[in-house]
């Protein structure tokens, strides 16, 4: 009797961790094939919004700008490129824009990852530094006036991310929202790069 009730116990246990095991690789490839369609999606939506704009594209250099500082300095954007660096033109009220932050915030382990994300937005100056102070984030923000860097690029979406290297060469253009795992890859591409040498 004992004999027959540790083998159906057994039985049970086995079960139960063939279940369990199902469970979470199902989970983790219903979460991979979702994660793929997103980024099918997004990489479709971006297709679309270049196709419209006809002013960048992954390869060209980008134009350079002037922009203001949230402390009204005047600085050039290529001044600013001294690594492969994310440009991301936002809103502070763009539910997108808003997650992007969220992301970016989960990603960033101390003040020194956030060197190589840029955030432009024609938003008034007195909002964006309250913005920021709202947030806590330690970004570099500048203020386009009048939109005018949105408008020479054709920039009419938020966020809107232009990854580019130290040389102003465009790598990687995105219509939405990136992910951590987007961020974490700028991050990590710098690092292995070196300081100042990506």
């Amino acid at each position: 009797m004992q004999k027959t009730l540790g083998k159906v116990m057994l039985g049970v246990v086995v079960l139960a961790a063939v279940i369990g095991a199902g469970l979470l690789l199902g989970g983790q490839a219903a979460h991979y094939a979702t994660a793929k369609k997103q980024l099918a999606a997004r990489n479709e939506n971006t297709a679309g919004i270049l196709s419209q704009m006809n002013t960048i594209n992954v390869g060209d250099v980008l134009p350079d700008h002037r922009f203001e500082d949230l402390e009204s300095n005047l600085v050039w954007l290529s001044d600013l490129l001294a690594h492969k660096t994310l440009i991301s033109f936002y809103y502070p009220d763009c539910d997108g824009c808003i997650l992007e932050l969220e992301q970016l915030q989960n990603v960033c382990r101390d003040s020194a990852d956030y060197q190589y994300f840029i955030y432009i937005s024609s938003t008034d100056l007195q909002s964006l530094v309250e913005d920021r102070e709202k947030h806590g984030i330690p970004l570099r923000i500048f203020y386009d006036h009048e939109r005018a860097f949105a408008k020479e690029l054709e920039v009419y979406t938020y966020p809107f991310n232009i990854i580019v290297n130290r040389d102003g060469l465009i790598e990687a253009i995105v219509g939405g929202a990136l992910e951590e795992s987007d961020f974490e890859d700028i991050i990590e591409s710098n690092k292995v790069a070196g300081a100042g040498q990506s």
